[in-house]
């Protein structure tokens, strides 16, 4: 199966949860990254995915993801 990532939130602890339109970091993510500290946990959830080869079929809540910083 092929998914694409169309959207999803993204929380680093401290900093305002940002909106991101597509599959990559935009600015305003990436700033809240730099910011974020060893052993933040930065969440990335809401994720909005969808079949490349069949749009019209709706997936079910796509898991949230949770990365700990280590440097």
């Amino acid at each position: 199966m092929n998914l694409k990532v169309s959207g999803f939130k993204f929380k680093v602890p401290g900093q305002p949860t940002v909106s991101v339109n597509g599959d990559k970091l935009d600015s305003r993510a990436q700033a809240a990254l730099n910011r974020a500290k060893r052993g933040d946990a930065v969440q990335i959830f809401d994720i909005q995915a969808e079949i490349t080869n069949n749009k019209s079929y709706k997936l079910k809540k796509v898991s949230p993801v949770v990365v700990e910083i280590t440097q």
